[in-house]
């Protein structure tokens, strides 16, 4: 009877105690998405566009898909319609970007706000610690690249 019970106490600890490894990086896409996430102090809403890539439009043969956002922050929209590219979980957890289609305008003060509001939609990395490189974007136009806490390396 006791060993029963300390078996039945393993188990419901362990359940309770074991980290999960699946990783639910990207919900699938409707033809459009707009939220307003009210849990946000500041007051962020993103509104997102997806559209599929054509099949043998990325050699490698990932999945892609192309998202405008659009984000207002404290009731002024401050970042103009975007075009990025998001990498699905269905390869890695994390965004991938290519020059040629990038021109990100974040603003220092905005980077984590953009990105929260982006993973409240869905579209995010399974680590929330993303930190961006420094962005060049009004001599470039371009993101430099992306880094995680593992120092994963860049997107680019």
């Amino acid at each position: 009877m006791l060993s029963s019970l300390f078996k039945i106490t393993f188990v419901v600890t362990s359940l309770l105690v074991t980290p999960t490894t699946s990783c639910r990086c990207f919900q699938q896409p409707t033809v459009e998405n707009s939220l307003a996430d009210e849990a946000n102090t500041e007051a962020l809403r993103v509104r997102v566009k997806n559209q599929v890539y054509p099949p043998g439009s990325d050699p490698r043969g990932e999945r892609y898909y192309a998202a405008r956002v659009k984000a207002v922050f404290k009731g002024e929209e401050r970042l103009p319609s975007q075009r990025i590219l998001i990498k699905t979980a269905t390869h890695s957890c994390g965004y991938s970007f290519q020059n040629d289609t990038v021109y990100l305008l974040f603003l220092s003060e905005l980077e984590e706000e953009a990105i929260e509001g982006i993973s409240t939609f869905g579209l995010r990395p399974c680590d929330q610690n993303i930190m961006w490189d420094a962005l060049d974007a009004e001599e470039k136009g371009t993101l430099k690249g992306y880094r995680d806490n593992e120092n994963m390396g860049g997107g680019i």
